[in-house]
């Protein structure tokens, strides 16, 4: 990650963003991932060591992929016809209509966090943008359990997103953490 720097003695990360650099240890990734998903201590140490350098990448390549995500939700949510087609998706508790609308929140959703990731990795990100980010992880994480997101997404894909999500916040909330500003 070209704004990450795993510095393996000790388990300390330096974090750059902005041009300022956050330094703190694993454990406070791994004791914030612990809080967010409601792992064990054991639990959240073991998915972040495992987490690989290859998985590792840049804020402004992980935005240009959730705006990408983002218009092609938008795209798929304004094809949908309700008034010509019932879709496999729709049940007694998720009309067409609310569906829809789910989907585009998901989609807005996900091109505003793609473009705060955009931001964190340019030379005037500030603390103000970490906490956004923050916060739009938390949208995001929330808007998965929305009925349409269940019925569309399989259950194991859906985890990976919000403990994807739940690392990076994790991350985020540590180097503010390391300023004493959360």
């Amino acid at each position: 990650m070209n704004n990450l720097k795993n510095i393996i003695t000790g388990g300390i990360i330096t974090l750059v963003i902005g041009g300022t650099a956050f330094t703190f240890n694993q454990q406070a990734v791994v004791d914030n991932f612990a809080e967010d998903t409601g792992f064990t201590q054991e639990q959240a140490e073991q998915y972040v060591n495992n987490v690989s350098e290859d998985e590792l990448v840049p804020f402004d390549e992980i935005g240009a992929d959730y705006v990408a995500e983002g218009e092609e939700t938008l795209e798929f949510a304004t094809s949908i016809d309700c008034v010509n087609y019932e879709y496999e998706w729709e049940s007694a508790t998720l009309s067409c209509s609310t569906g829809k609308a789910q989907l585009q929140e998901i989609g807005n959703a996900e091109q505003s966090l793609g473009r705060e990731y955009i931001k964190l990795g340019s030379d005037s990100a500030s603390e103000n943008d970490m906490r956004t980010a923050v916060g739009l992880l938390d949208q995001l994480n929330s808007f998965y359990s929305l009925e349409v997101s269940v019925a569309a997404f399989d259950n194991q894909i859906l985890n990976e997103m919000r403990l994807t999500n739940s690392y990076n916040k994790s991350l985020l909330n540590a180097a503010l953490e390391s300023k004493g500003k959360k």
